[in-house]
């Protein structure tokens, strides 16, 4: 073979190595996990949905679910009796965030409590400074779905029929929406995520309108004042599934992958097939998707796949996790009818 031909084929083969070896995330994975996988079903049944985990390390790992609030002491989840909890058989939480293990705060409802100041549609809020629970009087009486710490002794509370509020040492302070939702003929609309990052707050949730229509949106709160970012159904997905990467890299849930906020616009950071139903991780480089069959780690510019199922063969529904780089942990339900949601520990 001639020297011009042989150049020529190296060309070629150059060129088509770059064409297939993106990393964008789009690509099939590679490698299964090497994870050793046990299950934790926390004694009881879990609501999914309503899940929520918090912590800096498996020390203090907490895990919040419906009406019950857990912490991770190896190798297990025991339950945390909440003092401070009104009394009413019916307090329902969503949501758990925190500057530190001795600053955490526990946001929900009380609906129908038989106590002065508490109506059908009651906000709770409970507070941990490290020695005790206590119980956080709002004047504001919605739901309260979703918290982001912003530092010690100050949380975000989003909630329904447009309640957004700052508490800071014992001061609520009322934050309006933007006028773009606000203008709008809902019946209702209600924060579903929050997430505080480097002075700006960044609200997901959704929007109901008297013709039956409902619509996901997302906006940012900064220096006094809120911005809309836009209805999520017509291009970024569905609203939820914040992280920040250890680099300060904004993730968010989109509609068929994952996001990344890149400046002002969100862009579309993966590609894949099913839809993830959540996303969480540690860095750039190490990022989990998890939904319906699906459980893949971008680990080093590569997929792993994962299959945490205790059934040889048949996938399960994963959903929310958490991750310190070591040990995850991530909501799991078998595919078989009578299968109840567990927590699926990989370590």
């Amino acid at each position: 073979m001639s020297t011009s031909k042989i150049l020529l084929f190296l060309v070629v083969v150059a060129t088509t190595a770059a064409l297939f070896s993106c990393d964008d995330g789009i690509e099939e994975p590679e490698a299964k996990s090497a994870f050793h996988w046990r299950y934790d079903s926390l004694g009881g049944a879990v609501s999914f949905g309503l899940i929520k985990f918090w912590g800096d390390d498996p020390r203090t790992l907490y895990l919040l679910s419906g009406n019950a609030l857990y912490r991770y002491d190896r190798p297990r989840f025991h339950i945390v009796p909440l003092m401070g909890v009104p009394d009413s058989p019916y307090a329902t939480f969503y949501d758990i965030a925190g500057s530190s293990d001795r600053d955490l705060w526990v946001a929900g409802e009380c609906p129908g409590a038989v106590r002065p100041g508490f109506s059908k549609d009651s906000s709770c809020l409970l507070h941990y400074d490290g020695s005790q629970w206590r119980e956080v009087d709002l004047a504001c009486s919605s739901a309260l779905f979703a918290a982001a710490s912003a530092g010690e002794g100050e949380v975000f509370l989003g909630g329904n029929m447009a309640s957004l509020i700052r508490y800071a040492n014992g001061v609520e302070e009322p934050i309006f929406f933007p006028l773009e939702l606000r203008d709008l003929p809902y019946v209702l609309l209600y924060c579903s995520e929050l997430f505080y990052n480097d002075g700006i707050l960044y609200a997901s949730g959704w929007v109901r309108l008297q013709n039956g229509m409902q619509r996901p949106f997302r906006f940012e709160y900064e220096n006094g004042s809120t911005r809309f970012a836009g209805f999520l159904d017509e291009d970024l997905g569905p609203a939820g599934g914040f992280w920040r990467s250890t680099e300060g890299t904004l993730y968010a849930l989109g509609r068929t992958g994952v996001l990344r906020k890149n400046g002002n616009r969100w862009e579309t950071y993966f590609i894949m097939e099913p839809s993830p139903s959540a996303t969480f991780g540690t860095t750039e480089g190490n990022i989990w998707v998890t939904g319906y069959g699906l459980c893949r780690q971008w680990v080093r510019g590569k997929w792993v796949e994962h299959n945490p199922t205790p059934y040889p063969g048949i996938n399960g529904s994963l959903g929310k996790g958490w991750t310190d780089g070591n040990i995850v942990m991530m909501m799991y339900q078998g595919a078989r009818p009578s299968s109840a949601w567990v927590v699926a520990i990989g370590e």
